[in-house]
């Protein structure tokens, strides 16, 4: 249990990214459930479907949705209106302007398939969107040539990252250009997009930075380097 102190959001990311702080397995655990719930619910999830998610008892399952929507009151309020948005138009639209058609699924006498289609819609809001900012972020990291300017090799987009092998020399110089494609404007968002950096000599073994600065690489390139013996620089 975590004491009164680290209950602020500074005190559980310390504990979540630290691996020797005492409460790192606990806070570590903490952020994966609280991640299984909010996206779960957010796509239309029940406390049946996240109590066969993480695995616990239903009404556990129910307390944990009742406080992600007291926490976030305006997502449910937004979910409804995605909803509304599909059911008048027949269609939803992603930020960039895309479509999903919708309307026979959301017409259906099957309470199930019209139900089905309504998550459908708000998926297609979110993760639509989030597969524009992706698809904007390589193909401007393409139109900037990174391949050609630096010693760079383009791997794919996984999820909501996009993934390069890169070699160190180049890292500072080609990280700078990469992180300014990620956080280009997108569908007229007022709020700033942020992107985190991370690297290390495999998918599995790397080291998140603050910032795309040189000093951040400088550090994080230690940081691999205590952690994981690589590289030797």
């Amino acid at each position: 249990k975590f004491p009164q102190h680290e209950w602020t959001y500074e005190g559980f990311e310390a504990a979540r990214k630290s691996e020797d702080h005492p409460l790192h397995a606990a806070a570590a655990e903490c952020y994966a459930l609280g991640k299984k719930v909010n996206f779960t619910t957010e796509y239309g999830a029940m406390a049946k479907k996240v109590a066969e998610t993480l695995i616990i008892a239903e009404d556990e399952a129910q307390a944990f949705v009742d406080a992600k929507e007291s926490a976030f009151p305006v997502a449910a309020a937004w979910k409804d209106d995605v909803i509304q948005e599909a059911r008048g138009f027949g269609l939803v639209r992603t930020m960039g302007g895309a479509a999903r058609h919708l309307r026979e699924n959301l017409n259906s006498a099957d309470g199930y398939v019209a139900s089905k289609a309504e998550r459908q819609s708000v998926n297609f809001k979110v993760q639509g969107s989030a597969g524009e900012q992706t698809k904007r972020a390589y193909g401007s990291s393409w139109k900037r040539r990174l391949s050609f300017k630096y010693d760079a090799v383009f791997v794919g987009p996984i999820h909501d990252e996009v993934v390069w092998s890169v070699g160190i020399p180049d890292l500072a110089a080609f990280i700078a250009e990469q992180h300014s494609a990620m956080i280009q404007p997108y569908g007229g968002m007022v709020i700033p997009i942020e992107s985190s950096v991370s690297f290390g000599p495999s998918f599995g073994q790397q080291v998140e930075i603050k910032g795309p600065t040189e000093d951040a690489i400088r550090k994080g390139l230690q940081e691999v380097a205590r952690l994981y013996d690589w590289p030797r620089c």
